[in-house]
């Protein structure tokens, strides 16, 4: 009984995932009028955006990564490992390069064909002139899969990146502090360096933003809830920072209210 029914998890998962999502949210997209910086905004975000389930024990599937975007996601979060040389996205419960706690992935080409052809179109997504910020925590040493991701978002997602103006972490500077309607349109890819190895590959050249830098933090809800910094309204107030679930197999949604 176990066995079929995690056989038949996949389908399940994406079943429910359209029963529960039936609608499309009131959202509309940004003027291209507006004044305000990029880090003036909250950013609807996903964790793990292609995990259909849980992220142990469960499958990821695109059609969590499609969901997301019909719910006006500005945000996608990956967790992108290395099988055979080839960047993969997979979750997991916790933090650790050797583990990929789900029974399957998906290949990072597929999920960025689907960004492509569906994040900047009105018929699949409320606000698709928005800005979508890719922010990729990187699960691998390996240099062969990070310089193979960089040739796949070459490949596929060169019409919506920033390009060279922005390339190497904006070259230093803070772009939370440019006005957002630079980046209507157009994709912002974010790197977790925690796992700094990107800086040493072809991925970098796509990097505008680092998490965990002097420009934007990252952190994990238990750390926001208890946190005793005085000083994390002041950051925010000229930074950035991305909050993440705790490390945990259970998806529910941590209060978003908090922050």
């Amino acid at each position: 009984y176990y066995i079929q029914r995690q056989m038949n998890l996949y389908k399940a998962n994406c079943k429910v995932l359209k029963k529960v999502y039936d609608s499309s949210p009131t959202l509309v997209s940004l003027s291209s009028n507006t004044t305000y910086l990029l880090r003036d905004y909250y950013i609807k975000t996903a964790y793990n955006c292609c995990s259909s389930g849980q992220f142990k024990n469960d499958f990821v599937a695109l059609c969590a990564l499609q969901t997301c975007i019909q719910q006006g996601v500005r945000c996608l979060d990956f967790e992108i490992y290395s099988i055979n040389d080839q960047p993969v996205i997979a979750a997991s419960s916790i933090d650790d390069f050797t583990v990929k706690e789900t029974y399957n992935y998906v290949k990072t080409a597929d999920a960025f064909n689907t960004i492509l052809n569906m994040a900047f179109s009105n018929q699949h997504c409320p606000n698709a002139s928005d800005p979508l910020i890719l922010h990729f925590r990187m699960m691998s040493k390996n240099v062969p899969m990070y310089n193979t991701l960089a040739n796949q978002i070459g490949a596929i997602l060169n019409s919506r990146t920033l390009g060279r103006d922005y390339s190497f972490e904006n070259d230093g500077k803070n772009l939370g502090a440019l006005p957002i309607k630079n980046f209507l349109g157009k994709i912002i890819i974010i790197a977790d360096a925690s796992n700094p190895l990107y800086q040493k590959t072809k991925l970098d050249e796509y990097v505008n933003m680092a998490s965990g830098s002097p420009f934007m933090r990252i952190m994990h809800y238990q750390q926001l809830k208890y946190t005793q910094d005085l000083t994390l309204t002041e950051f925010n107030k000229q930074n950035m920072s991305i909050v993440l679930p705790d490390w945990s197999a259970n998806d529910n949604n941590p209060n978003f209210n908090i922050a």
